[in-house]
């Protein structure tokens, strides 16, 4: 696990919602970094060490991540200022059996935003990308020419003993974290260098203070949140990753003139980072609150049929790669109540995947 950055660590880290941009935001808290290993691995230790300084969507950000965490124990780092790498901290009011959605809203969240700000077609791969359709010049395996500009990363946050906590974590297809006795250290106040106890804006108090009370006793699962915003092609780790600037540069979305090294140039209309963020966070709140109100039923709510519209999955011949080395090929026909994805098979056979990684597969080869 990465160590916990502090504002000893960090002298430019700050809370941002003290400063112009409070109000673009709909985040409790949002402190931002210049530079850590993992914001997952970060925001989950500070909040074992210090829950009320973390009320629901509270939001660790950082300008340049070194260690990266994604599903499967995959890493990747960011070069500064080029990429969204956040993680935002969440206490849904929903039956613990139903929080994984969580995932889903996430992604559905992040493909409206980059839809939105590069001009772009975007869709969700189950259970955890977000592609821009149509972005590559050839066909790759396993994912055609789309490419990936997001990811997710949902963990849950065990307490001590919790063996309920890990059953809805497997269900959900989630992590599971047990961050109980972690080890010491908490997110520093930028302005008084000391551990942080609160918020540390007006803003960010008067939001958590009002919400506390209700959510304090509830499962928090960390939502991490990985944009490609501004990368060149020399930047981007796999030939089938893209960002949001060289997509809409060739997708014909948002103008975006060409740099050097093939990036966005300086003066282009590429989203920033700090757009995205915004964005992201706007889309995020508006879903979870829908959600909530629901009773975290995403069929009743309409969420369920929003995911399936937006998920590049349904109907696609697929090849599932599951945990423990099984594989299941057939056509993704549905998502269930529960957010698992149903493959019928050749055979005729529907099976139920709640995890894996998931390929596209032409279905003329």
């Amino acid at each position: 696990m990465g160590a916990v950055v502090t504002a000893s660590a960090q002298p430019d880290a700050h809370e941002w919602l003290a400063g112009p941009m409070a109000d673009t935001f709909p985040f409790a808290r949002v402190l931002r970094v210049a530079r850590t290993g993992s914001t997952n691995s970060d925001l989950r230790a500070a909040a074992a060490t210090d829950p009320g300084a973390w009320p629901h969507l509270s939001v660790l950000v950082t300008d340049q991540q070194d260690a990266g965490r994604g599903r499967a124990g995959r890493t990747w780092v960011t070069a500064p200022g080029t990429a969204l790498t956040a993680s935002v901290l969440l206490r849904p009011r929903v039956p613990a059996e139903r929080l994984a959605w969580v995932t889903l809203l996430g992604g559905l969240a992040v493909q409206r935003a980059t839809a939105e700000l590069a001009g772009v077609r975007t869709g969700i791969k189950w259970p955890n990308d977000v592609l821009v359709v149509g972005a590559g010049d050839e066909d790759v395996p396993g994912w055609g020419r789309d490419r990936k500009v997001a990811g997710i990363l949902a963990e849950v946050l065990l307490p001590a003993g919790g063996a309920e906590g890990a059953v809805v974590a497997h269900e959900a297809g989630m992590a599971a974290r047990s961050d109980a006795g972690a080890a010491s250290g908490a997110f520093a106040s930028a302005d008084t260098g000391a551990a942080s106890g609160a918020p540390a804006s007006a803003h960010a108090s008067a939001h958590a203070s009002a919400d506390a009370d209700t959510r304090d006793h509830l499962p928090a699962v960390v939502l991490g949140i990985g944009v490609n915003v501004r990368q060149s092609p020399e930047e981007l780790p796999v030939d089938w990753a893209t960002s949001l600037a060289l997509a809409a540069r060739a997708t014909g979305g948002a103008t975006v003139g060409a740099g050097a090294t093939g990036g966005p140039a300086e003066g282009d209309t590429a989203p920033s980072v700090d757009d995205t963020l915004a964005a992201v966070g706007a889309h995020l709140a508006d879903l979870l609150a829908r959600w909530e109100r629901a009773g975290g039923d995403a069929e009743a709510a309409g969420l369920a049929d929003e995911v399936r519209a937006a998920c590049l999955t349904m109907g696609r011949p697929v090849r599932a790669e599951l945990p423990g080395g099984a594989v299941v090929a057939g056509t993704a026909t549905d998502i269930d109540g529960a957010g698992r994805l149903l493959v019928r098979t050749d055979a005729g056979e529907v099976t139920t995947v709640q995890a894996g990684d998931v390929l596209h597969v032409r279905a003329d080869i």
